[in-house]
């Protein structure tokens, strides 16, 4: 029998349904971004090589900055 690691624990405690540890890295990275973080500081938090593997990896625009910024344009 597989013994629930620290993480499944903390998530079974607050009724969060289990997802995948590494999802996080990418909940953190894109969550930096929307809050104006730099780019490449979250690349090197994040240990990557280059910024290009944290924008085409980690890194995922909302839907509502996507229809912002074409808002954006029809108004200027």
């Amino acid at each position: 029998m597989r013994v629930p690691s620290i993480y499944e624990k903390i998530l079974n405690r607050l009724e969060i349904p289990y997802r995948n540890f590494h999802c996080l890295r990418h909940t953190f990275a894109t969550r930096c971004v929307e809050n104006g973080g730099d780019y490449k500081c979250v690349s090197e938090i994040l240990g990557h090589s280059s910024i290009k593997i944290t924008m085409d990896r980690y890194v995922h625009p909302r839907m509502e900055q996507k229809r912002e910024i074409v808002e954006m344009l029809c108004n200027s």
